[in-house]
């Protein structure tokens, strides 16, 4: 019974349904008619605003010109100190910098008190190490000795 009861409910709801969607029209497009209309009102609109500043009184034009030079000049203000900041920033960053190393700053101490297993030049490393040269030309460190 409650079956029967809900049929024709749902077949309203469905006939209601389908008769608003047969009834709106198609969104989103425009016939070309209406698009070249569109654009005619919108050129119109702007011919109208270009004759409205042209038969403006001088005077009114003048104050015009002027608001747009001191508005130009306004902007040119504003890049000129913020280039003026930036330089500042820069200079003290260059300031900040360290000095490039030259290559004697990256030659070891030679600690000529000491001497390596076959007499070679013992050098003390960035970080105390001591080290020599050996004859493969590699590094070799000294272990740590008593007295040193």
């Amino acid at each position: 019974m409650k079956a029967l009861v809900r049929f024709p409910v749902l077949l309203g709801l469905l006939c209601l349904c389908l008769s608003t969607l047969a009834q709106t029209p198609a969104t989103g497009t425009m016939s070309v008619n209406d698009r070249m209309a569109k654009a005619r009102a919108a050129k119109a609109a702007k011919r109208d605003a270009a004759n409205a500043t042209a038969a403006m009184p001088p005077s009114e034009a003048k104050a015009k010109k002027e608001m747009k030079l001191d508005d130009a000049s306004a902007k040119k203000a504003a890049k000129a100190e913020t280039k003026s900041a930036k330089e500042g920033a820069m200079a003290g960053k260059e300031a900040m910098k360290e000095e490039k190393a030259t290559p004697a700053d990256y030659k070891a101490p030679v600690d000529k008190s000491m001497k390596g297993p076959n007499g070679e030049a013992v050098m003390t490393g960035p970080r105390g190490g001591k080290f020599y040269i050996n004859k493969k030309g590699n590094k070799a460190y000294l272990r740590g000795q008593k007295g040193s």
